[in-house]
């Protein structure tokens, strides 16, 4: 039979939820400004808005209530109702806020995060019986595996939604650089000087992309696969570098670029000005396949970052602080 103060705290899962997506919705982010240069000062405000930092402060509290619930009430059945929870409050926050439809991946994930993380504390709870802090330690783990399937979701995510867009998002994002690079000055690029610091910048901008890219995580298991298609984007980017830093390259490059000052490019349009840009650097060409993977890489690191340092830190943190007031003893197996 199913503790009947199991159920009351699971009950709590739904409204949290909604609250989160509240407070994500009035934050306003979306996953294109991660490629809109110019406002990468307003995501990192966005960040550290007061509603981001309260959901961050109240999302753990659903993780602490799920564990605390199936250390009350160690049964399947637990598991199954906090899942039913979960689902109902992610489905209610798809139903209120629209937008979020655009992410169904991810929340049918964030759904299946919560019985992953209940059946773990269930079996890790008899493991830390008469430890000091037990509760604080499992919930924590436990927290921490749920924020893995998170991972996933973002995978996944990535390669449904946005995998198809990956040109649109690679043209989108080197436009977005070459208008903060240059501005209104498009002109000025006729003459060496500019052109060589355009140049410049722009390598540096390729640069950077590809020392995030092979200092993820996920990059590094994709060197150890097998498949010919991974190991041939492996191969390109690792020798990436070298052509790039080139003397030669670079002087190619800004020759391009003075040369193709003899149109008049305030007239172009953006495909004509993506499709110049692409001419001077062959490597974007070569690199818009796998642009998407690049977007998932950074959702996948701040997702991690977010789980590592914050939410499962506090849900442990939250489940000590529930389980002096809730559970009045020593957790016991089932026979």
């Amino acid at each position: 039979m199913i503790d009947k103060k199991a159920i009351a705290i699971l009950a709590a899962i739904p409204l949290i939820i909604i609250v989160c997506a509240y407070l994500l919705n009035e934050v306003g982010f979306s996953v294109l400004e991660l490629i809109e240069m110019e406002n990468w000062r307003a995501i990192a405000d966005k960040f550290l808005s007061p509603y981001f930092i309260t959901l961050l402060l109240i999302l753990p509290l659903a993780y602490a209530l799920a564990a605390i619930a199936i250390r009350k009430s160690p049964q399947k059945e637990t598991i199954a109702i906090g899942a039913i929870m979960a689902a109902i409050g992610v489905i209610a926050s798809l139903l209120i806020f629209q937008d979020f439809l655009y992410y169904w991946p991810i929340a049918i994930i964030l759904i299946l995060s919560f019985p992953f993380e209940m059946y773990t504390a269930k079996s890790e709870f008899p493991e830390k019986k008469g430890k000091k802090a037990a509760a604080l330690r499992v919930i924590y783990a436990s927290t921490k595996r749920g924020g893995t399937l998170m991972l996933i979701a973002m995978l996944i995510f990535g390669a449904i939604a946005l995998m198809p867009q990956s040109r649109q998002l690679s043209n989108q994002f080197m436009y977005n650089v070459f208008d903060y690079a240059v501005g209104d000055n498009l002109s000025g690029l006729a003459t060496p000087q500019v052109a060589g610091q355009f140049a410049g910048i722009m390598i540096e901008q390729q640069l950077q992309l590809v020392a995030m890219l092979r200092e993820t995580p996920l990059f590094t298991k994709l060197r150890e696969k097998q498949d010919v298609d991974i190991a041939a984007f492996v191969e390109a980017v690792d020798s990436i570098d070298e052509q790039i830093q080139s003397p030669a390259y670079k002087d190619q490059v800004t020759q391009q670029i003075m040369d193709s000052q003899k149109q008049k490019i305030e007239d172009l349009d953006d495909a004509e000005l993506m499709q110049m840009v692409k001419e001077q650097f062959p490597i974007i060409k070569q690199m818009e396949p796998w642009f998407w993977l690049l977007v998932v890489l950074i959702l996948i690191s701040i997702t991690q970052l977010a789980y590592s340092i914050v939410i499962a830190p506090l849900a442990g943190l939250y489940g000590l602080a529930l389980d002096k007031l809730i559970i009045k003893k020593p957790f016991q197996t089932k026979k």
